[in-house]
């Protein structure tokens, strides 16, 4: 007898808030067949719950009373400038808050979608493929390479998604690498 699928009906996204997470968020919900919570930090409101991803003690008690049966975890800092000037920050939002996610799913038998990055590559040798090695170059990448080994040590029950730059709809021009671009050369 072959392993029985769980359907998936709640949904927790962490970033919510952030250019990735607001598109997930809105197609979500959009998708009346799923219970979407979104959490985020900064720009709550329209459905989105505050709640800062630091505090271990209130996220362990958020996801364990929500019960999700899919996590997408899209939250972390970004930006490889901060992440350069700021290493100890970006290892707690990359990896620190993502061996806790990732815990706190197990303990609820919840699966997580992790959103990495292409910049776990040196950008020597594409296309990249799910078995390509690793060689990041800055800190921003290694500490989103630290997060997939982390969630892969604390949960089998994960999927990571390495994702190129992005760009869409911002609310300010510092969220996408493409608008941030245009607001040095314009602004």
């Amino acid at each position: 007898m072959g392993k029985q699928k769980t359907k998936i009906k709640r949904i927790l996204l962490t970033g919510a808030t952030g250019l990735l997470g607001r598109a997930i968020f809105k197609e979500l919900n959009q998708n009346s067949d799923y219970s979407t919570t979104g959490i985020g930090y900064n720009r709550t409101g329209n459905g989105i719950t505050k709640l800062n991803l630091l505090d271990f003690h209130n996220v362990y008690d958020f996801i364990n009373t929500k019960k999700p049966d899919l996590i997408i975890h899209s939250a972390g800092e970004r930006r490889p400038d901060i992440s350069e000037t700021e290493p100890s920050y970006t290892d707690m939002l990359n990896i620190e808050v993502t061996r806790h996610v990732a815990s706190s799913a197990k303990s609820i038998n919840a699966c997580v979608i992790y959103i990495s990055t292409d910049y776990i590559f040196d950008g020597t040798n594409p296309p990249y493929r799910p078995t390509s090695r690793p060689n990041p170059l800055n800190h921003y990448g290694k500490s989103k390479l630290a997060g997939e080994n982390i969630l892969w040590n604390v949960t089998k029950n994960a999927c990571v998604l390495r994702i190129p730059v992005l760009y869409g709809q911002v609310e300010t021009l510092e969220e996408s690498a493409i608008t941030t671009i245009a607001k040095d050369l314009f602004i």
